[in-house]
């Protein structure tokens, strides 16, 4: 960028002999924009960053009071060229760029002053129409920025943004991938990997056993699991923030023994992995079905790819396997997934993209794709609900998916295809607003606050529980507000909940300096005990400037 050539346009603003073009030119520009009235004085505006929305950027855009609005207050034309040198040269310092066309100036904010700050005292001077952070802007939808996430179409048809807006995940979730192994320096898969199992030679990884990839497969399907979100590498799972666990059940490309396999998805849940995908054929043998009630004793779930071989799978029902079939952009059965009975749910399965060796990307079709989706799904279920048991996961699963058949389970469909926000939000989701935004706000001290919380209480929906309001400051618990109060904790509500999206408005006014956080959630204990384990909660930070 060059600075002579930014600031040639304002330099001749300074200049008199060019001011009367100048004056032309800005009264066309406000013939265009001049019927946004300028803010008050009185009420200098506040600028509340919204992390993943809109971030500080550390520049601000700031224009002149235009040559309409000047002539309407009165001043005369020498008045008018004194306002307009006056506002110009007052950015002059922290101009990077001025833009002619609108009549713009593009420039840093001080050193020592906040976007609030210098707002309130360019505005305070009369001179200006507005002055307004430079924001970094996202999508409307909370989407990572890892490049080839735009060529997964499977995120966009299962709504994985809107889950994001809900959860991205926790690495407290723990995913293993029973396969060909993984390739552990992946750029988009190693920061997620814990310790693994090579149930070929039955040996841990920390006890020297290799869980490396053998034929790339087990790379592939991990990174539609997990593969790290939002880290500007390749692609995303169905969650950015996941903890993979890496089993290998043969060491030779192509495929090993099931026991081995079934060994692998033993060890992954007595070592702490809560979902575990094996995207492998073999669904159909009953020692599948044994296998998957034993992980489920253990408080996890099993998942198993349907199969590519276009087989009615109507004989076998498995009550504790989660048998995944492929559907394509269209919401059709893709041509090869197996169907019938046995199959509880449809994941995209054609032309996905994923991880891959060696450290780059691939693109892949079949069931192996569509079960660790819905493996990924659950962890994100587990994410943002810790307290749910197996078969209330299941629950959010079936009822959050998206019917293609009749109403309700049927024999062809099973419960139909995924759909990542429904299931998110099956169980109930908690939202808490601070004067009517989420994330992270700033106030000045005295200005009003309003906390708003609500909930959606799902599946909960008439149980009996508690829903608190809990706010924490530097110093300690803080409490306001009418309540009945327990030690370090406000109850805005305690009893049965009353269906879907009661809610409750707070005024917290009045605040010191400092920063505060609110956090809104429920559960359903209903013993007046905080436990953040088994709450649905979430949080909004807020500044008392």
């Amino acid at each position: 960028m060059n600075a002579a050539n930014n600031h040639r346009g304002f330099i001749e603003l300074l200049n008199p002999r060019f001011f009367l073009v100048a004056i032309f030119q800005v009264l066309v520009i406000s013939g265009v924009s001049s019927a946004q009235s300028p803010p008050s004085d009185k009420q200098p505006r506040v600028f509340q960053e919204r992390s993943g929305v809109l971030e500080f950027s550390g520049l601000m855009i700031v224009r002149p009071l235009q040559v309409r609005d000047l002539a309407a207050r009165g001043q005369t034309v020498d008045g008018i060229e004194k306002a307009r040198l006056r506002a110009s040269a007052r950015l002059e310092e922290y101009l990077v760029e001025y833009i002619s066309e609108t009549d713009e100036f593009i420039v840093s904010v001080p050193p020592g002053q906040t976007e609030n700050s210098y707002s309130h005292s360019l505005m305070a001077s009369g001179d200006y129409q507005y002055a307004e952070p430079d924001w970094i802007c996202h999508p409307t939808d909370k989407v990572p920025n890892d490049p080839s996430y735009f060529r997964q179409w499977h995120h966009k048809k299962v709504r994985s943004p809107a889950a994001w807006d809900i959860t991205t995940g926790d690495s407290s979730q723990v995913i293993a991938i029973v396969d060909s192994g993984v390739q552990l320096d992946h750029p988009d898969l190693a920061g997620a990997l814990v310790s693994g199992y090579n149930s070929a030679d039955r040996r841990a990884q920390t006890a020297g056993g290799d869980v490396g990839d053998v034929d790339g497969h087990g790379t592939f399907v991990a990174g539609l699991a997990g593969a790290i979100g939002n880290n500007r590498t390749h692609v995303v799972g169905m969650g950015w923030d996941f903890s993979l666990m890496p089993i290998r059940y043969y060491n030779q490309p192509g495929g090993g023994y099931l026991h081995n396999l079934l060994d692998g998805a033993r060890w992954a849940a007595e070592n702490g992995a809560q979902c575990i995908n094996v995207s492998q054929t073999g669904v159909e043998y009953n020692s599948v079905q044994t296998t998957g009630a034993y992980v489920k004793s253990l408080g996890s779930l099993l998942f198993w790819a349907a199969g590519n071989d276009q087989r009615d799978l109507y004989w076998f029902d498995w009550e504790d396997v989660i048998i995944v079939g492929a559907t394509d952009r269209n919401d059709d059965k893709a041509s090869f997934s197996a169907y019938g009975l046995a199959v509880d749910v449809y994941a995209p399965g054609t032309d996905i993209y994923s991880t891959g060796l060696p450290g780059g990307l691939a693109i892949g079709n079949g069931t192996s794709a569509s079960a660790p989706m819905v493996a990924g799904l659950c962890a994100l279920v587990w994410s943002q609900h810790p307290g749910l048991t197996t078969d209330q996961v299941k629950e959010c699963l079936f009822t959050g998916s998206i019917d293609l058949g009749t109403p309700g389970e049927d024999p062809y469909w099973g419960w139909g295809r995924i759909d990542s926000h429904d299931s998110v939000a099956a169980a109930g989701v908690a939202d808490i607003k601070a004067n009517g935004m989420d994330g992270n706000i700033s106030i000045v001290q005295g200005d009003p606050l309003k906390i708003e919380v609500s909930i959606e209480p799902g599946l909960f929906a008439g149980a009996a529980g508690d829903w608190w309001i809990l706010s924490l400051t530097p110093t300690g618990w803080y409490h306001r507000g009418p309540a009945v109060w327990l030690p370090g904790v406000h109850v805005a509500h305690k009893g049965p909940l009353f269906g879907v999206g009661p809610s409750v408005v707070l005024d917290w006014s009045g605040l010191p300096k400092g920063n505060y956080q609110f956090y809104c959630g429920f559960d359903t204990n209903m013993n007046g005990i905080i436990d953040m384990d088994a709450m649905v909660y979430e949080l909004v930070e807020v500044t008392v400037l």
